[in-house]
């Protein structure tokens, strides 16, 4: 997500960053130099649809207010088991003897 970038009076300073003013806790924002990476791992999030609130601020203030205030939605599917592309079958395998086998 490109940071967003303002016209203020000349000569002041500006930091714009990114933070979450929602509690998702499968979001992280990491800032980077001129940009912000949103980061979403649904990895034993409930499926449903949540709501992703942002808001950017200029980091150089001590009151942080808010400039912009931003929403976008997160759906999470239903996860589904994975699959072998066909039945997995017993192998012997030796002590001492080297084996080699790929999954299907």
């Amino acid at each position: 997500m490109p940071h967003i970038y303002a016209d203020p009076a000349i000569g002041t300073p500006l930091a714009i960053n990114l933070r979450q003013s929602t509690s998702l806790l499968f979001v992280a924002f990491d800032e980077q130099s001129g940009s912000t990476d949103v980061v979403i791992d649904t990895a034993g999030v409930l499926e449903g649809v949540y709501t992703l609130n942002f808001e950017s601020y200029n980091t150089l203030e001590d009151v942080g207010s808010a400039l912009k205030t931003d929403s976008i939605m997160i759906t999470v599917p239903e996860s589904r088991p994975s699959r072998f592309t066909s039945e997995l079958k017993s192998l012997v395998i030796t002590p001492g003897v080297a084996s080699s086998w790929l999954l299907p």
